[in-house]
Order: C-alpha cells, then sequence, then structure tokens
C-alpha cells in the first residue's frame, strides 16, 4: 500500500500548470495520543479528515492552501515543500501547525495493508492562561 505524507503530497502536487489542475488533496487521519503543554498524555481514539486546496503555491509547493477539518476552513502557509504546514484560528489566538515525522516530502512504501503516515498536529493558545497541545496521529492519503 502507498501511504502519502500530507505536506509532500502537497508539495509535489500543489504547483499547477493551470487552474484546470489546482486540486484538493485530503489526507484520513487518527489521533492516536494527545500530549498537553504539561508533558501529560492521553492515548486517543479519533479521527480527523483534513484537505487543501492549493491557491498561491511556488513550484515546489511552497505557499497558501485553503485547509478544511472538523468543520473549519482557513488559510494555511506551506513554509517549506517539507512543511511545516502552519495557520491562525481566525477570531482566536491559536496557530496550528501539520509536521510529517516519518519520510519528510517523499512518498513511501510501507508494508502492509494498515500501515500508515506519522503525522504531528499542535496547538498553541495565547492569552491569559496559554495553553498548547500537540497530537500525533497516524494519516493515509485519500
Amino acid at each position: 500500500m502507498r501511504a502519502i505524507i500530507f505536506c509532500g503530497l502537497l508539495a509535489t502536487a500543489a504547483a499547477p500548470a493551470d487552474a484546470e489542475e489546482t486540486k484538493s488533496q485530503g489526507m484520513n487521519c487518527e489521533i492516536t495520543l494527545e500530549c498537553s503543554q504539561d508533558g501529560k498524555c492521553d492515548v486517543k481514539s479519533q479521527s480527523v479528515e483534513f484537505k487543501s486546496t492549493p491557491k498561491d503555491v511556488e513550484h515546489h509547493g511552497e505557499g497558501t492552501y485553503e485547509i478544511s477539518y472538523l468543520g473549519n476552513t482557513t488559510v494555511a502557509r506551506m513554509l517549506t515543500q517539507y512543511g511545516p504546514m502552519i495557520w491562525a484560528v481566525e477570531g482566536e489566538a491559536k496557530t496550528e501547525t501539520l509536521q510529517t515525522l516519518t519520510s519528510i516530502g517523499m512518498q513511501t512504501e510501507m508494508e502492509g495493508s494498515n500501515d500508515l503516515s506519522f503525522v504531528t498536529w499542535s496547538s498553541v493558545e495565547l492569552g491569559e492562561r496559554p495553553s498548547g497541545k500537540v497530537r500525533f496521529m497516524q494519516c493515509e492519503a485519500k
């Protein structure tokens, strides 16, 4: 089975020759572990789907994307062809980041039908009581 790293998938498929080639990319993820800023971690089993559409993207994938997840749609920035993808939550003092943990920016062959790519999704919320969390996910391109 081919498991494709989300950031790498975006980087390799994102630079369209014309508007007709602009395609949304997505991944289905399962959050397996969630850790708070104080180091406490909980085992999770929560599904989340990410979908992105290139908007203003350079040849190697760096640039601006529209990203949708958990009912939210916002603009995200891919900082390099390898990630991370970062965005702010509108109306909140909160930033979100996606980063791959394995084979960054590359399509990889993985053994077995259930092997997935590992991705972190981190959130930082500023304000009177700053907080943060990191979610460890197993993801598969769709």
